[in-house]
């Protein structure tokens, strides 16, 4: 690969691909002229289950190189699909806007992935991370950038604390911190009594400035904000995982005997509620607080979705820089789930 002129850490990355012999074959696909198709590249590469994949462009094609998040499971409401969707494509806008960099070692990734798998680990442990992210080794958000519009843009920071970075921090240092800090921002402590260790601006504050700096106003914003401040409150610990509030769910089950035995009654029970807090027949403010718009009222959904349509856009501008879904086409996405509710 290098000999071929490829860049050293790409084919560093093709050549970690081809460690392992293809997890699938496809028939029909086993004797192909690889001059003229990617498909044998593609079986190794699309078994690549790291929490990110680059993507190469597809033979012949013009779409360009991709990086794909793919560490997000399915939660249990369409509401928690969509903020976390959104905040993956608005985290990739802020990449590309401040030009952050996000990178630490792979151990670290790895290590971050068995602790992800820890009991409570949103509230209770720690993750590696990069202490600084902004680029050419400054310790301060950028005041402005150029959007893909082609015009420079003026984010509005807008922490709860004073922002400020330890002068002497490491650039390249990584450090463990909670979820809560990686996502809403860590402070710069002065005091004595703490270890002022350093400052994180954290990513949902640095979301919200980009959305300022692109001027998102009205029932957008509000919409999306909704998603953010829900992700923001999960990782504070606020509100509780699914997880955690199914644990909770069976072990007060009056049917649970404490011996870690979780019989058919209980797991019937469980999806039966897990089934109406999906549907919005059934609050649950331990896993959504005031958030999730359909707890006790389905109603509210039709309502949101008709306020949408009804909104005083243009018809063909885009509800985000960069989105490839104009005005319209969401108009017409949600007019059918308006004609499927009316059913």
């Amino acid at each position: 690969l290098i000999s071929a002129g490829i860049d050293d850490r790409l084919a560093k990355h093709v050549a970690h691909l081809f460690i392992r012999d293809p997890l699938t074959i496809f028939e029909g696909q086993t004797d192909l002229d690889n001059t003229t198709t990617t498909d044998h590249f593609e079986n190794i590469q699309s078994t690549n289950w790291n929490t990110v994949r680059l993507k190469p462009p597809p033979f012949k094609s013009d779409i360009g190189w991709r990086v794909e998040f793919r560490s997000m499971d399915i939660q249990l409401t369409d509401f928690e699909n969509a903020a976390f969707a959104i905040l993956v494509v608005l985290t990739s806008r802020i990449i590309l806007a401040y030009r952050l960099n996000l990178y630490i070692p792979m151990s670290k990734v790895d290590s971050n992935m068995a602790t992800a798998h820890e009991r409570d680990a949103v509230r209770e442990q720690k993750f590696f991370f990069r202490r600084n992210i902004f680029h050419d080794a400054t310790i301060q958000p950028p005041d402005s950038f150029l959007c893909s519009c082609g015009r420079i843009h003026h984010p509005e920071y807008n922490w709860d604390f004073d922002f400020a970075c330890n002068q002497n921090s490491e650039p390249n240092a990584f450090e463990l911190m909670s979820l809560d800090e990686i996502f809403n921002g860590k402070e710069f402590y002065t005091d004595s009594e703490r270890d002022p260790g350093f400052a994180f601006p954290g990513l949902i504050p640095l979301v919200k400035a980009y959305l300022y700096a692109i001027k998102v106003e009205g029932f957008t914003l509000k919409k999306i904000t909704r998603y953010l401040d829900f992700v923001s409150a999960r990782a504070s610990g606020e509100l509780v995982t699914l997880a955690a509030w199914m644990r909770m769910y069976v072990s007060s089950h009056e049917k649970y005997e404490k011996d870690s035995v979780v019989s058919e009654e209980i797991c019937a029970d469980l999806i039966e509620i897990l089934h109406d807090i999906e549907k919005g027949n059934q609050a649950c403010p331990e896993l959504f607080g005031s958030f999730y718009p359909c707890n006790g009222a389905p109603e509210v959904c039709k309502h949101s979705v008709e306020r949408i349509l009804t909104a005083d856009v243009p018809e063909e501008s885009a509800l985000l820089h960069g989105q490839s879904m104009s005005h319209s086409a969401m108009h017409r996405a949600f007019e059918s789930i308006v004609a499927h509710q009316k059913k």
